[in-house]
């Protein structure tokens, strides 16, 4: 009667924590670097010997760190880009290349948040109440107002509950 757990599979050394951040870091690394999940499943099966199912959860675990670095270095990341954009500001400005630095400005102020959407859509139920929320306007007639004001500026659409076209 053959025992449990002789299979190759069982014998294969589990590893250490150490292997296992690294081989993340390494997926980090590849994701970073644009690499389709399948291709790193594959590298991850003949260079590290894993079956498909565990390259699949050191990817969905390099994915998950990331999120999470990405979310804690936010301000960070914001800073870091806005730097770079100064960066090239001044060095189109340097070389005398105006285009390239008003876009490198629109960019900029485009990341800040500093332009308004080109069309507002505002739609009916919890999304409308949320919109008064957001302006500080009290009940239904200041949201009538408010899309009214919005409309003569033009470019948006507004469904309200009751009153969408037919």
């Amino acid at each position: 009667m053959a025992r449990r757990g002789t299979s190759k599979a069982s014998k294969a050394r589990k590893p250490t924590r150490a292997e296992k951040s690294a081989r993340i870091r390494e997926v980090q690394g590849q994701i970073l670097d644009g690499t389709p999940d399948p291709e790193i499943w594959d590298y991850l099966c003949s260079e590290h010997g894993l079956c498909v199912r565990s390259a699949q959860r050191y990817t969905r675990e390099a994915w998950a760190s990331l999120k999470v670095e990405i979310e804690a270095d936010r301000d960070k990341l914001l800073a870091s880009h806005l730097a770079m954009r100064r960066t090239v500001f001044l060095r189109a400005m340097r070389e005398n290349t105006l285009k390239v630095a008003v876009m490198v400005l629109k960019d900029e102020a485009q990341l800040l948040g500093l332009y308004p959407t080109d069309r507002h859509t505002i739609i009916k139920g919890e999304q409308m109440e949320g919109a008064a929320g957001d302006t500080g306007l009290d009940g239904a007639d200041d949201i009538r107002l408010a899309i009214g004001q919005l409309q003569a500026k033009g470019g948006v659409d507004v469904v309200l509950d009751g009153e969408a076209d037919a």
